[in-house]
């Protein structure tokens, strides 16, 4: 499926949330898989782009942990991920990073009542972060992978899998044997 950037930045600026997959994908008639993963994308631009200033609130943050706000209502109030949200607010109160992590995967391992709670709420509603969401990108990245190999197969390209290069870095799934142009553009992975 190809997007153009026209339609790609309208699809960007009209998606917000999950629950805009269904009446989007009707109007751009597009796949929702496509439209999951331009939010995808969007999701993980913002988490980036105002991670650090985010951050820089944390002592803010936290006090409206403190005052009663969960984790999922703060990161609500601020459009930002569940789980960085708690991150942010737990690392400040003296949590490691790899104990978040820990955390995260397996929030019923924490001490804390409140914490346990409110962090599986956290990693059951994160769009990005969540174990469940890793799994689903894992997921489309394998099967999008399949369909480029089968799709260069079928026009008959020579091809090396990343698996076939050597590591010397960033590999590309697919390193092609020569050049090949495609729409006017010409690809060498």
């Amino acid at each position: 499926m190809i997007v153009s950037a026209k339609q790609y930045r309208e699809v960007y600026s009209a998606l917000h949330s999950k629950a805009d997959l269904s009446e989007l994908s009707k109007h751009f008639r597009l796949p929702k898989e496509t439209l999951e993963a331009i939010l995808q994308q969007k999701l993980v631009r913002r988490v980036r782009t105002h991670f650090h200033r985010f951050k820089a609130q944390a002592r803010h943050l936290e006090h409206e942990w403190s005052s009663g706000k969960t984790f999922a209502q703060i990161a609500a109030e601020n459009s930002f991920s569940p789980l960085m949200t708690a991150s942010i607010i737990l690392q400040h109160k003296g949590m490691s990073k790899p104990s978040f992590s820990r955390l995260a995967k397996n929030p019923s391992s924490a001490r804390d009542e409140r914490v346990r709670k409110e962090v599986h709420e956290a990693a059951q509603t994160d769009p990005v972060f969540s174990q469940a969401a890793i799994a689903d990108q894992t997921k489309r990245a394998k099967e999008c992978e399949q369909a480029v190999k089968e799709w260069l197969e079928k026009k008959g390209v020579s091809f090396k899998h990343e698996s076939e290069q050597a590591k010397t870095g960033k590999t590309p799934d697919y390193l092609l044997g020569k050049p090949f142009v495609f729409h006017g553009n010409e690809f060498h992975w």
